[in-house]
């Protein structure tokens, strides 16, 4: 069994995390259980929770007497230090989660959140709930009475906040067919709908509407089994309804990337809305399952990339799309940039992406999956749409126990009706399609990153199964923290023994104001070092919180020295410090933080003061602290890279010319695009290559390369080399690129950011030139192809190896540029080319006269650059 013990961080250069004596009790409904001596039942609003205009005044009662009411309106768990209901009803002016919890005797109840939409007196033109991935289906009588009572909870919100919507939208993946036969599991479907429709009275007044999703089964079923009113008698699956005076448009995302018929309609009755009076300002809804490529989430598990072609010049275009399950709370779920694109979530169950892990009753879990259920409330205002992110479920759960699926929660929710963010407001101003795009909201990464307090309270203790726990005080971001990095390290080793991205139970309401999570497989009496670092869902990094802690157990003995470093080890260490310490300083690009640099030197003077006669319990610690400190050094390097604005792509092996993953796109600073080699038939081998006009001569030190943001994909380049000259031949010479004098060689690592996978390469030697070659040779995928976002490079600008003179850009200066600077001349110097002028002026004394031929005649006989043709009119 652990007995753990915190200390403090191994290395004082790093910035310290105070750790309490007594650590406060954190509402953590599994150890109230275990702890309480009596119940204390969870307090409640005595104002209903829904949609609300104006203001909202809520009191709230606690059924248990006494007992003191915390709570919070940020979405986070209340806690002692939250703010205390005192009986003074709490006034919402805007819309929140208002978190309750109630405590006696310190004893804790459950902490419960409830959702209150604020909202102008204006009346909305138009409401209606947009939902996807229903995945239901008959089974059980036990299971269909669940899916039943889910509906019934779902309908109870729904009517919570629009009390007679004009529409609900079900877009695509109503059941659960895998090619199996299933399809007549859409009359389940219909009559759950209708039974629900009837219990509100809304069946002569809410209107569903359908389109097809992946696995729908057929349109012909679907077209059998749903009322015509729902769906339509299009063969193909895709239609058009006018629902409030506003047009929605219903397609067929399976197959609409091939379909020129629906294409071709699509398109017409574009150009044709926006054609009417008063229409080129209205929101046109699109209907579809799969996301559009390049837009919500950053493109993950989307296709159609023509539908984004027949949609780019239509801005009022409001695309309605599901199929990821991926979670709404991410502001990436909205996206503008030639027309808005929203994902609306899922009915069934949540994800979040691939390539993170999960706090479940079993454990830390790699896994995606969560039990929540979420879909868009949207309402049309005269000069906007307003989209509230609701989640209909936000219980803590799992989506699987012991082995077995269990989808989402089980009715009774108990955090149901939530906000999963706050709104997102479209307007649709401008007399042209550039205007109304130039208003857009959504269209820039965020970039603010998140931030701890200043004591998060790191604790490690031993959990109620003798396992090691790590909790901490989540960090807060202007957004939301998408998960965690942590590392966990062999204090004395340096060793990497555990690491772990962690979400952060954003999706949870209300979401722990603590993250806990059990650490399994460490070595008894062993001192470990833990770092951890808050990421957002764009990617931007907090600062890193650090601490230390001893696991319990029987230590070896210290004075041991078969178990201390040595002093040749010491040494080894400090040459180690000292070259990087010179790279640093030597070059272009690159810095460390001058705290950190300056806590290496202090250690690294400090570790050369010693002498091998020096005890070896010091030589030991010196190590020790030289060794993190030249870690640390080496984690907080900061990249300063070229500006890449005035780049081109000069040429390239070949790109995706089916989905139109272009070249350049690894120039424009824009993760969510990318340049892919051809993988459709025929699909080139290995190398594959691309060069890079820089307009100017650098000579360059190191590369970045990021991959694509769909973490699952991993054939971003590997193994690659690097070739640079002045003369743009030089790149498809044989013989130049043959010769590894010209040639630098690298290979990229494989280190997740969160959102993509970034790794800078220090070249094995600087190349020179304002052209250069990325040769890829390798990827970490299966594949014969490549992709990646965005390519980078330190370096510093030098004069280009041919200099000024060479007027007919040759690549050489010869007798040739003696021929234009004569003819500069003849037509008079003023109404030369202003580049040709400056290149001509060779003594630089602001005139181009012969002068600057005998300057020119004495540069080519200091080169000795003659060509063939030189050498005949000489």
């Amino acid at each position: 069994m652990f007995l753990l013990k915190m200390k403090k961080p191994v290395l004082p250069l790093l910035v310290c995390v105070l750790l309490l004596a007594v650590i406060p009790a954190f509402p953590d409904a599994a150890r109230a259980v275990e702890a309480r001596v009596e119940s204390v039942e969870t307090p409640y609003p005595e104002t209903a929770p829904g949609r609300y205009e104006g203001t909202v005044t809520v009191s709230v009662y606690s059924p248990t007497p006494d007992a003191n009411v915390y709570y919070t309106l940020d979405g986070m768990t209340p806690e002692a230090t939250s703010p205390r209901y005192d009986g003074t009803p709490i006034v919402l002016t805007e819309s929140a989660n208002l978190s309750l919890i109630a405590e006696k005797d310190s004893v804790w109840s459950e902490a419960i959140s409830y959702g209150y939409i604020v909202k102008s007196s204006e009346r909305p033109l138009l409401q209606f709930v947009a939902m996807s991935d229903v995945h239901k289906g008959p089974g059980t009588p036990e299971q269909e009475q669940e899916a039943h009572d889910q509906y019934t909870s779902n309908f109870d919100v729904i009517a919570s906040i629009f009390p007679n919507p004009d529409a609900i939208m079900l877009i695509g993946d109503n059941i659960n067919d895998n090619w199996n036969g299933l399809g007549p599991h859409h009359a389940f479907i219909r009559e759950m709908f209708e039974a629900q429709l009837a219990r509100k009275g809304w069946e002569d007044t809410t209107r569903i509407q359908f389109a097809m999703g992946n696995h729908d089964a057929t349109v012909a079923e679907a077209r059998s089994l749903y009322p015509a009113e729902w769906f339509t008698e299009q063969p193909n699956g895709y239609y058009e309804k006018t629902i409030g005076g506003y047009s929605f448009f219903f397609l067929n995302g399976n197959n609409y990337n091939g379909d020129m018929e629906q294409r071709n309609w699509l398109k017409e009755r574009l150009a044709a809305l926006i054609s009417e009076p008063g229409q080129f300002n209205e929101p046109i809804f699109i209907n579809i399952h799969q996301p559009i490529l390049g837009t919500v989430m950053d493109g993950q598990q989307a296709s159609n990339s023509n539908l984004y072609t027949d949609l780019k010049d239509y801005p009022q275009a409001i695309v309605l799309s599901g199929h990821s399950h991926l979670n709404i709370n991410d502001q990436r779920s909205i996206h503008q940039k030639d027309f808005t694109s929203v994902n609306v979530g899922s009915m069934s169950y949540i994800q979040v992406e691939r390539g993170y892990s999960l706090i479940t009753d079993e454990g830390v879990v790699s896994r995606f999956e969560l039990p929540q259920n979420q879909a868009q409330f949207i309402e049309v205002y005269e000069d906007r749409v307003e989209i509230e992110r609701v989640a209909l479920n936000a219980d803590a759960g799992s989506t699987f126990k012991n082995g077995v699926w269990q989808g989402g929660n089980r009715t009774p929710f108990k955090n149901k009706g939530t906000l999963a963010g706050d709104k997102w407001v479209v307007k649709l101003q401008g007399d042209t399609a550039e205007e109304i795009k130039e208003n857009f909201i959504y269209t820039e990464r965020n970039k603010t990153a998140p931030a701890f307090v200043e004591n998060p309270q790191i604790t490690v203790t031993e959990n109620v199964y003798g396992v090691p726990e790590l909790s901490f005080r989540q960090a807060k971001d202007d957004q939301l923290v998408h998960h965690y990095d942590i590392n966990i390290m062999n204090a004395r080793t340096g060793e990497d023994v555990k690491s772990y991205s962690v979400a952060s139970e954003f999706y949870v309401s209300p979401t722990p104001s603590v993250l806990r999570m059990p650490i399994e497989g460490l070595s008894e009496a062993t001192a470990y070092f833990i770092t951890i670092t808050a990421v957002d869902s764009y990617g931007n990094r907090s600062e890193k919180v650090q601490s230390s802690f001893m696991t319990g157990g029987s230590a070896p003995d210290p004075k041991n020295p078969a178990d201390l470093y040595t002093y040749e080890q010491l040494t080894e260490k400090i040459g180690e410090a000292e070259q990087f310490a010179a790279y640093i300083a030597s070059t272009t690009g690159l810095s460390v933080p001058a705290q950190v640099m300056s806590a290496l030197e202090s250690s690294l003077a400090g570790a050369k003061a010693l002498t091998a006669n020096d005890q070896a319990a010091i030589i030991d610690q010196a190590y020790i602290d030289l060794m993190w400190a030249l870690r640390t050094g080496k984690e907080a390097i900061v990249y300063d890279f070229i500006p890449k604005s005035s780049f081109t792509i000069d040429s390239y092996s070949s790109y995706d010319d089916f989905e139109n993953n272009l070249p350049h796109y690894i120039l424009d600073d824009d993760y969510t695009t990318i340049w892919h080699t051809r993988w459709k038939a025929p699909v080139p081998s290995f190398p594959h290559w691309i060069v890079i006009d820089m307009k100017d001569t650098f000579k360059l030190s190191g590369i970045q390369r990021t991959s694509r943001t769909k973490l699952s994909a991993m054939e971003f380049p590997k193994e690659f080399q690097l070739y640079a000259s002045d003369r743009l031949s030089d790149l498809s010479d044989p013989a130049f690129l043959a010769n590894e004098e010209n040639r630098a060689n690298g290979v990229f690592g494989k280190t997740s950011t969160g959102t993509v996978y970034q790794d800078f390469v220090a070249l094995d030697k600087p190349i020179q030139g304002r052209y250069v070659k990325l040769v890829i040779t390798s990827t970490y995928g299966t594949g014969s192809f490549t992709s990646m976002s965005e390519i980078d490079f330190i370096g510093e600008a030098v004069a280009p190896a041919v200099t000024a003179g060479d007027l007919n850009e040759d690549g050489n200066v010869n007798l040739l540029d003696v021929t234009e600077i004569l003819q500069l001349i003849v037509a008079g110097s003023s109404e030369a080319d202003e580049a040709k002028r400056g290149a001509a002026d060779i003594n630089g004394d602001q005139k181009v006269d012969t002068n600057d031929v005998l300057a020119l005649l004495q540069l080519i006989a200091d080169r000795l650059v003659l060509t063939d043709h030189d050498s005949v009119n000489h």
